[in-house]
Formats: structure tokens, C-alpha cells, sequence
């Protein structure tokens, strides 16, 4: 099947970000110590084959492996008269200058990439869940008003050694909205935006020794369109020191 071209990009995320201590930050009580595969589906509500074959294989990916799979939907543009999935800066910048993509719909599977296939998306989780985790990443999130603060402890497992950023991206479930050649309504794990930039900030640099842990918080101001309710966040950790696209070590989300 033919894939389609992208539309502009347009839309701007309000980010705020920080990464300093803050004693009214919420506390990390758990950290995973499961490796656990990040699935990303760069997708449009335009466009059949993704709703045909790309958003059948995504939902079933999370409903065959519940807390195992960490990912997110980047939509590419908007159903004509809504904007319930306005894209985000992240599609652009991960899309273009990390995956090196040029049409939809494509799955970013930890570093492969492919036209969506639920089996071979099956495959490639159980061949993550097999490999031991160099590190886990436990998450924290509250609420007040219109602001998100999250709390991240990653502990690494084993000595490493690499230049390691945390990303922090915050998506939303239960969007509904047209969706070409599908009958489903229903858009879940849609990002929102990121909390600090499309491949995260530093986490640390050079060798780590097994043990150490890093405590990282971030602030996101919620936009207007969101459900605060529905919201959630995923944390990735990525080896910076590969190339493109960048290593994924482990993931998480609440």
C-alpha cells in the first residue's frame, strides 16, 4: 500500500520544563525493573492504510501486552471542522530528524522501523521482554490547576557506560475522532506534547556503576484542548550515543 505524504506541520506544544529538586514534587515509590518495548505509530486521521492496518496493530499491541508496551500515537494533521488532533512539534522533529521517515503510516519499534504489522510487532515486544534491563525508570505525576508535575528515578541495574537523555512525553486517551478506513472512533496513548524537548534533556554521561540512581522533575503546563483526567506520561531512556535512530534502554509509563 501506498503511504501518504505528509500535510505541513502546525501546531506548537506549551511546555514548561524544570529539572530541579522541588519539595512539593511527587515522590517515586517503585521503579521497573522490566525491560519493556516503546512503540511509537506516526499516523494521520486522513489516511487509510493507517486506519486499515496501522491503528488495529497499535490497539492490539496494548491490549496483548497490558504494562508491558510504553508508546504513543504522533498524528500528522487535522480532520477537516475539529481539532481534537492538532500535531505536535514532537511528529516533525522525531519523524524527520530521529527516524528519518517520510510518509505514514510507520511503526518505531525501540530502533526498527516498519510499515505496521501486528505480528511482527508481537515478536518484537517478546524479543524486548527477554533481554535483561540495564536500567528502570519509576514515574510520579500530580495535578493541580492547569500544571503537571512529574518526579522520574532511574536505577541502573547493571555498570554502564553512554550518554544518556530522559524524555519525558505526556499522552491522552479516550480521543474521538474520524478515522479513514476504520470504524473506530477511538484514539488512545495520542501525545500531547513533551516536558523537556523530543529526546528529553541529560541524564548523565560516561560510566555509571550499578546502583546508581538519578531523580529528575519536570513541569508541564496542560493545554486548554486536554482532559486532565485522561492524561498520562511516558519516560524513555535513550543512549544518545548511537546514532539514528536513537538507542532506545528502557521505558516506562503511568
Amino acid at each position: 500500500m501506498k503511504k501518504l505524504l505528509l500535510l505541513p506541520i502546525f501546531a506548537a506544544a506549551l511546555v514548561l520544563n524544570s529539572c530541579k529538586k522541588d519539595a512539593d514534587a511527587p515522590v517515586v515509590n517503585t521503579v521497573s525493573t522490566e525491560h519493556k518495548t516503546f512503540l511509537i505509530d506516526f499516523t494521520s486521521t486522513q489516511c487509510c492504510p493507517c486506519g486499515a492496518n496501522g491503528l488495529p496493530a497499535f490497539k492490539s499491541g496494548f491490549a496483548s501486552y497490558p504494562n508491558k508496551l510504553c508508546g504513543m500515537s504522533l498524528h500528522c494533521d487535522l480532520t477537516p471542522g475539529g481539532d481534537t488532533l492538532k500535531c505536535e512539534p514532537e511528529f516533525d522533529q522525531l519523524f524527520f530528524t530521529v527516524y528519518n521517515q517520510s510518509g505514514v503510516p510507520t511503526f518505531a519499534v525501540n530502533n526498527n522501523i516498519y510499515y505496521p504489522d501486528a505480528s511482527k510487532l508481537a515478536s518484537d515486544i517478546e524479543a524486548t521482554l527477554a533481554q535483561p534491563a540495564v536500567c528502570g525508570v519509576g514515574i510520579a505525576k500530580s495535578i493541580s490547576g492547569s500544571t503537571m508535575s512529574i518526579t522520574t528515578k532511574t536505577h541502573f541495574f547493571k555498570a554502564a557506560s553512554g550518554n544518556y537523555n530522559i524524555a519525558i512525553y505526556i499522552t491522552e486517551d479516550g480521543l474521538h475522532q474520524y478515522q479513514a478506513c476504520s470504524s473506530e472512533t477511538t484514539h488512545d496513548h495520542v501525545c500531547r506534547g513533551s516536558a523537556n524537548g523530543y529526546v528529553g534533556s541529560s541524564l548523565t554521561s560516561g560510566s555509571v556503576a550499578a546502583g546508581q540512581e538519578f531523580d529528575k522533575t519536570f513541569t508541564w503546563t496542560i493545554p486548554s484542548k486536554c482532559n486532565s483526567a485522561n492524561l498520562h506520561v511516558v519516560a524513555v531512556i535513550y543512549d544518545m550515543s548511537s546514532g539514528k535512530p536513537k538507542a532506545v534502554v528502557n521505558c516506562n509509563s503511568i
